[in-house]
């Protein structure tokens, strides 16, 4: 029990951008669900754990982490969290500067996903737009912005929805009217509410995470 809320308390803070809180408190829960021989635990585990060398830049590290533990989890048998990984493992891909695979591993978990693609398109449209943003294509991801505000808005996902509504705001060349620009705004103020004072880098484009920072 206590791994598990140290596990929870580490997805938190990584969420609000403590990345070096969120590393102490994984590695000291990993060898305690080893030992509990919980295999899922330690995937749960691994997963936060390449999310956080992702924001430490160390890109090969994650990437190799990240596909270790979406196979393991298929061996459990939890194919779910495996494209959870996955996810984790595109956003890392796009960061590295390799946009044209993270944006084929997204389009592989969109095919794979069946009935649980509604509740990951909006991080699946976040995740597209920083690749297409990264790569000068702002109006497309603009619109990539917009489809996973829908998104997030149905799903009442105030955190996913004020990632995207900041990244839109950040967007060059955009032309809101003046309603839509202060409700896009107050969703991006709102991660502040939820204690988010700095996301994490890997959930913007135009903060790049240079390898080892």
């Amino acid at each position: 029990e206590a791994a598990l809320a140290a596990y929870n308390l580490a997805e938190m803070l990584l969420s609000q951008g403590h990345v070096t809180q969120a590393e102490r408190l994984l590695l000291d829960a990993l060898p305690v669900v080893k030992a509990a021989r919980w295999r899922e635990g330690v995937c749960d585990i691994q997963r936060q754990l390449g999310h956080v060398r992702i924001e430490q830049g160390r890109f090969g590290e994650a990437d190799a982490l990240l596909e270790d533990t979406a196979e393991e989890y298929l061996k459990i048998g939890q194919p779910g969290s495996a494209r959870d990984t996955r996810l984790v493992q595109a956003a890392g891909q796009i960061q590295a500067g390799n946009e044209a695979g993270g944006r084929a591993l997204l389009d592989r978990i969109s095919q794979d996903a069946g009935d649980d693609l509604v509740m990951m398109a909006p991080k699946i449209a976040l995740l597209r737009a920083i690749a297409s943003a990264r790569q000068g294509r702002f109006e497309e991801a603009a619109t990539q912005c917009r489809e996973g505000r829908k998104a997030t808005r149905e799903l009442e996902l105030d955190y996913e929805d004020g990632l995207i509504s900041r990244i839109w705001l950040s967007l060059p060349e955009q032309r809101f009217a003046d309603a839509e620009r202060e409700e896009i705004t107050a969703s991006a103020e709102r991660l502040q509410d939820l204690g988010v004072e700095t996301p994490p880098r890997s959930f913007s484009w135009s903060e790049v995470i240079t390898p080892g920072t």
